[in-house]
């Protein structure tokens, strides 16, 4: 990620977003819709409420490839909490899931582990979305996406 900071430490990890949320403001105008209102929230980045993205677990991914590629990401909390979030991305032009050395989990899809935190910038084409999680990375570019927080089934 360019400004969201995800330090390994002895102990675990440094999470500091605040170089990102202080270009929000800036960057936010230039984001597609869907994109600015979910990097806008103002719960996003702040730990522990019901919308910060940080300790979900990727639980399922989703392609559709009928009109433009389409991608979909399912994420749950790993505590259980009261949310699950779902990003549906449209027009999709680049999908990359990263594991392996240098990674806890060890190269495998499954083990990428809790997310730490994301990025989500502008490009010319619409957004960049990059996941830093404790075990691998996801990243996403597309034209936008659309993030829907639903109550858990629990």
């Amino acid at each position: 990620m360019q400004h969201v900071r995800v330090t390994t430490t002895d102990v675990g990890f440094d999470l500091d977003p605040t170089p990102y949320t202080e270009l929000l403001p800036a960057i936010l105008p230039q984001l597609p819709p869907g994109a600015a209102a979910f990097a806008g929230d103002d719960q996003h980045y702040r730990f522990h409420t019901d919308h910060c993205v940080k300790d979900l677990k990727l639980t399922g991914i989703d392609f559709d490839e009928m009109d433009s590629m389409s991608v979909v990401l399912n994420f749950a909390w790993r505590f259980g909490a009261p949310t699950t979030l779902s990003i549906s991305y449209s027009e999709v032009h680049a999908f990359t899931i990263e594991t392996g050395q240098g990674y806890a989990g060890g190269g495998r899809f499954w083990s990428l582990g809790e997310l730490l935190l994301d990025e989500i910038l502008p490009q010319s084409t619409g957004s960049s979305h990059e996941m830093e999680f404790t075990a691998g990375r996801v990243h996403i570019a597309s034209g936008d996406l659309t993030a829907v927080w639903q109550p858990s089934q629990h």
